[in-house]
């Protein structure tokens, strides 16, 4: 009985729900800008890391034989 008394009426709900939806809906679509533009910086970051990581070992692997061809070719 307590909660009949202060049910909305259809218009009130429409004056309500319409801006609160577009609210959610303005507030979903900027966390997913912002979440789209951080991960893509976070994933060329890591790629970049990730590559240079690779040739400095590649580098490295290249010198350690250079090395032992160059002892090779010396005897």
């Amino acid at each position: 009985m307590f909660f009949q008394r202060f049910r909305l009426t259809p218009k009130l709900l429409i004056l309500l729900g319409i801006p609160m939806l577009l609210a959610l809906l303005v507030v979903a679509l900027i966390v997913i800008a912002q979440v789209n533009h951080r991960v893509v910086g976070l994933m060329h970051d890591a790629a970049q890391n990730r590559a240079s990581a690779g040739s400095d070992n590649v580098g490295w692997w290249l010198e350690s034989h250079m090395g032992v061809v160059r002892t090779l070719a010396q005897t």
